[in-house]
């Protein structure tokens, strides 16, 4: 009987493998402080999937060079198990796809596929698994064999990891938009026109900038500056008109 497949966790980001890093260290910052005990047991988490040590896993979190070759792969296949979404990987043809799970789970090592296949060394299929080098039908149909022999173990194998080493980053995200929207805003009974919508939509960008920003969305802002710009210089007018203005219990703002 076969193993069915094992569902993957839901999307909590989507980039290439330096933006998925990027945000993962962010979230972990967010998960627990740094320098403390769970904090590294994350990372403990990590770099047991990876095969390497913790300390690897942190100068790869604080923007270090990239691993290479297996751990690579590996690295890439936990990023996709605890949900983020690389692109390298989307991108890649199903055969190969399917084939880098069986080195990212430790199925085969690099060097046993790159033995059955028939290549020279682990560097060229390397390339052939991340579409630098072109692969002919003959080792895709070969890769999809292979994969097909190891299917069952590999589903239960991505369980099995999933509960030893996955880490629930969405949770992350998740408390902090509980807490935006716990708070209490402003009553909007009686109010209409330009006002509502301002406080409306000053509600909206108060909860989108409640998370900090990935790269990907700094790069793209960083275009609208002059807009940018403007709106702040425009917050900063209405703030200072308010502070002018009496308060509900007719006292001028406090202006500290």
């Amino acid at each position: 009987m076969e193993t069915e497949e094992v569902e993957r966790s839901p999307e909590i980001y989507r980039g290439h493998l330096d933006e998925c890093m990027a945000d993962l260290s962010g979230r972990l910052n967010r998960r627990h402080p740094k320098g403390s005990h769970r904090a590294d047991q994350d990372r403990q988490k990590i770099a047991k999937f990876c095969g390497i040590a913790s300390s690897s896993v942190l100068r790869w979190l604080n923007g270090g060079v990239e691993p290479q070759a297996a751990v690579r792969i590996k690295l890439m296949c936990y990023l996709d198990m605890v949900g983020f979404r690389v692109i390298e990987l989307e991108e890649m043809k199903e055969s190969r796809r399917k084939f880098l799970d069986l080195i990212g789970f430790g199925i085969i090592t690099l060097a046993q596929a790159t033995q059955e296949l028939g290549y020279t060394n682990p560097s060229t299929l390397s390339k052939v698994l991340q579409g630098n080098t072109n692969c002919n039908e003959a080792k895709k149909t070969q890769m999809f064999d292979i994969w097909l022999a190891h299917r069952d173990t590999l589903a239960e194998r991505k369980r099995a990891a999933m509960e030893e080493s996955g880490i629930n980053l969405a949770e992350t995200s998740l408390v902090r938009r509980r807490a935006a929207s716990s708070r209490k805003g402003p009553s909007l009974s009686g109010v209409d026109g330009r006002a509502k919508a301002i406080i409306l939509i000053a509600q909206g960008l108060e909860t989108l900038l409640s998370a900090p920003l990935n790269a990907a969305d700094l790069a793209a802002l960083v275009e609208a500056s002059e807009e940018l710009s403007r709106l702040n210089a425009r917050l900063g007018e209405l703030g200072f008109e308010l502070l002018r203005r009496p308060t509900p219990e007719g006292k001028v703002a406090d202006k500290k």
